[in-house]
């Protein structure tokens, strides 16, 4: 008998990850999470390097071997809204698009279905709940294992994400796990905590300086939690703090900021990231208080797990319940972090795993 496979993606604004399910291995997710390296069928491809996700697809199907026929059936997890009824789908933070007819014709299935990655990330936190060595608490609270969740993750971009477990809302059927994924991260940015009313004016400036002066034809400059909570963020703030410095704005790579804070302790790098945790604990009060996360809110994306030595849990537990009505609410609410890389692809694998349950 010819194997057959589901294609996974999960595309965001600087990789796209594939990788082929087997058939009806209902247990994939689980696989992606628990790994430590790679599984066989797992591949990481930069944006940059493919003119269309479809190129990319062909060079994994060449990697693996396969041909698109051996495909039964798709998820694509993408970053950006999703529209129902709608063929083509552009990204948000990337000048990409594709669309589901031309994927379909390629893989010569009608099963191709398109979420938003914030939808893929909040199906599996269900699973990843139950992987000790998959998650990291930074606020520990008793929370309420019945209760809606928050998710957020600075990335590329930000994604947000409510998920509602089984009996955690009457709308909710006793088997299923519902999820709400949204735009959070281009919310305006509300100033709250002291260091980022201070930064402001400079970090208006800067993102002005920036935008002007990137390829990007969004020219706005209304401040959006995106622009503190994202790679690009990180940059804008560091912008901001040079100005505020009476320096000229320079912009390094998150990379290069990173390394520059963890490795080399610099000032500038180190304050950059403070800023960072410091609007974090506020987005993650917020998406508490939006969505009543009392089951917890959970933190993915590359940024954070990579930079966690950079974190003040103190100060991080001090702005998130820093609330005048809602204190003691916020005080009952864990805070995790995602340590696994492949949870989009993970969670695109328990979607697909739903589809052929339900057949």
């Amino acid at each position: 008998m010819t194997a057959t496979y589901w294609l996974l993606a999960d595309v965001g604004g600087t990789n796209i990850r594939l990788a082929l399910m087997p058939g009806e291995d209902r247990l994939f997710a689980d696989k992606l999470l628990e790994q430590q390296q790679a599984l066989a069928s797992e591949r990481r491809y930069l944006w940059s390097s493919y003119p269309t996700l479809q190129n990319a697809i062909e060079v994994l199907f060449a990697d693996l071997g396969v041909n698109a026929s051996a495909v039964v059936g798709a998820v694509i997890a993408v970053a950006g809204p999703v529209v129902a009824g709608k063929d083509h789908f552009e990204f948000t933070n990337v000048d990409r698009g594709f669309r589901r007819s031309e994927l379909k014709s390629f893989l010569k299935t009608d099963q191709v279905y398109i979420i938003n990655d914030y939808q893929a990330q909040g199906m599996v936190i269900p699973l990843v709940r139950t992987m000790p060595n998959r998650l990291t608490t930074i606020y520990d609270a008793p929370g309420n294992p019945m209760g809606a969740i928050g998710v957020l993750g600075p990335g590329t971009g930000l994604g947000v994400a409510a998920v509602y477990p089984p009996g955690s809302n009457p709308m909710v059927k006793a088997e299923a796990t519902l999820v709400v994924p949204g735009e959070g991260g281009h919310v305006a940015l509300g100033a709250r905590v002291r260091t980022v009313q201070e930064l402001l004016p400079f970090m208006q400036a800067s993102l002005e300086a920036f935008r002007f002066n990137s390829t990007d034809s969004d020219k706005s400059a209304t401040l959006r939690y995106e622009d503190v909570l994202s790679g690009f963020g990180l940059q804008c703030v560091h912008g901001a703090l040079c100005l505020r410095n009476g320096r000229a704005p320079i912009w390094p790579s998150p990379d290069a900021l990173s390394s520059s804070a963890l490795d080399d302790h610099d000032p500038l790098a180190l304050e950059t990231f403070a800023v960072f945790f410091d609007v974090l604990a506020q987005a993650c009060s917020d998406v508490a208080l939006q969505y009543l996360s009392s089951g917890g809110v959970y933190i993915t994306g590359g940024i954070v797990p990579k930079n966690l030595g950079l974190l003040n849990r103190q100060r991080f537990a001090d702005i998130f319940q820093d609330s005048w009505r809602s204190q003691k609410f916020l005080a009952q609410i864990p805070v995790h972090v995602v340590t696994s890389s492949s949870s989009g692809l993970s969670g695109a694998a328990v979607f697909a795993a739903s589809i052929v349950t339900s057949r």
